[in-house]
């Protein structure tokens, strides 16, 4: 059974994909519950040729690379697209910048899940893990991650694990206001279970380099700000409705069950 699958797009990064990769694997409780999907561009040639000599040195890691054509939209035609090739109950969205730190973290990760679970027969759950990344100035004071766990449920459901209408940066942002909504309230706090190091200049871990330059670059091209404005107005409140809806159905099925197990009583 696989339990969590990370999805991680890459480009000319396979050093710190690699690292993602053996972090996930050697900190795992059980590695072979987990698998790691990479998307790479098809001109990405280098990172392509590396991967094929990683998996003939490593040749048991559950890990998969899925070739496409390049595109500005990451999460859109790279997480998204990622998903259709995921087993796992669980998709965690990850990135080639970072680094899993702490021993055991898919145990611990999916005891508390499936505790949180247990009384919610949708399994809708969005999971706020430990990643060091600043929030964004609005969410200062409130458990945020740029790198959150999302139950395949959820993803089955609405279609996406990021809003693909947004081309890179904000998607974030969107995903914590549609599982923190009062209407769907469908987020746990997972920072102590899995902690993650982000190897990037946004913790200043790390120089810019072309790859994060890109991302800033495709983010003004596409407007990024104006973007996210109108999924925040026009898309969030059907994905709100949606999720909202589908746990109110979801616990109407349970009582109705629950009642007829009811035992008769004889007058």
């Amino acid at each position: 059974m696989i339990k969590f699958s990370i999805l991680c797009p890459t480009r000319c990064r396979f050093k710190g994909a690699h690292r993602l990769l053996q972090s996930a694997r050697e900190s795992a409780y059980n590695p072979d519950e987990i698998e790691v999907l990479y998307a790479v561009d098809a001109d990405d040639v280098k990172t392509i040729t590396e991967f094929e000599q990683l998996k003939k040195i490593c040749p048991t890691w559950n890990f998969s690379v899925h070739i496409r054509e390049r595109s500005d939209f990451i999460n859109g035609d790279y997480y998204n697209w990622l998903c259709q090739f995921a087993k796992g109950e669980y998709l965690w969205i990850a990135g080639d910048d970072v680094v899993v730190t702490n021993k055991d973290w898919d145990k611990l990760v999916w005891d508390k899940l499936e505790e949180y679970l247990k009384d919610k027969p949708d399994r809708i759950a969005y999971g706020i893990i430990s990643d060091g990344t600043p929030p964004p100035q609005n969410y200062a004071k409130k458990t945020f991650c740029c790198f959150p766990i999302v139950s395949k449920e959820a993803y089955n459901l609405l279609g996406f694990v990021l809003h693909g209408d947004i081309p890179t940066w904000g998607a974030d942002i969107v995903l914590y206001e549609l599982y923190t909504h009062e209407r769907v309230n469908r987020s746990i706090d997972l920072t102590k279970e899995m902690i993650v190091r982000h190897v990037s200049h946004h913790t200043g871990m790390a120089k810019r380099d072309v790859i994060s330059l890109n991302v800033e670059k495709v983010h003004k091209k596409y407007a990024g700000g104006r973007i996210l404005g109108e999924v925040r107005n026009l898309i969030l409140p059907v994905n709100i409705n949606t999720l909202a809806t589908y746990i109110e159905e979801m616990k109407e099925k349970l009582n109705e069950r629950m009642v007829k197990k009811q035992p008769v009583q004889l007058v």
